[in-house]
């Protein structure tokens, strides 16, 4: 299912777990090693109903006991107890492994790199300056960045393929951005 991310919300819009597995055990019987990977997992508890969160916890579970596929998880720690209500993740977590949030380089890296790979670059240092100072002080500096790096890119000037200051004090900085809520058009 790699990339096929349209194969896996049919996957979980089965709401029968055998049925899903007998799905996902023709799949896995196709290969020797295989590995889910589930970036920012604390959105199954902020985005879905009880009921979702059990489905999806229940798959998981049994992926990883039943057909031996190796699952890795990747949340914010503030949402490890959250995973404790469903006794399915269990052996997920047998032997989690803590990673600290990206500072300095890697932080500067995560905010600039995205922008170069679609063409377009910061209009200076400066304001990649400012913005990581903004949220240094901050637990969850890298998704507030990215929030706020997502609304500087509705303002982005196509034309000469930059992150302007003037689009950043638009968007009223990170705490602009986070203030005037979800991305819309404007």
């Amino acid at each position: 299912f790699s990339g096929d991310t349209q194969a896996m919300q049919q996957l979980l819009s089965i709401t029968q777990l055998d049925t899903a597995l007998a799905i996902l055990k023709r799949w896995r019987q196709q290969h020797t090693e295989v590995l889910v990977i589930v970036d920012q997992f604390e959105e199954l508890f902020t985005l879905n109903p009880a009921e979702i969160q059990s489905r999806f916890a229940e798959l998981l579970g049994a992926m990883s006991v039943d057909l031996d596929v190796r699952v890795l998880l990747s949340m914010r720690d503030d949402f490890f107890l959250h995973c404790h209500e469903y006794r399915s993740l269990a052996p997920i977590f047998s032997d989690p492994t803590p990673l600290q949030a990206p500072t300095g380089t890697a932080l500067r890296r995560a905010l600039v790199q995205p922008g170069l790979k679609c063409g377009y670059r910061f209009e200076e240092d400066a304001l990649v300056d400012e913005m990581i100072d903004e949220v240094s002080e901050e637990r969850g500096a890298l998704p507030l960045l990215a929030f706020a790096a997502s609304r500087l890119w509705e303002h982005r000037d196509r034309d000469r393929g930059l992150l302007t200051k003037e689009a950043y004090e638009h968007i009223g900085g990170v705490g602009g951005a986070l203030a005037f809520g979800p991305l819309i058009d404007e």
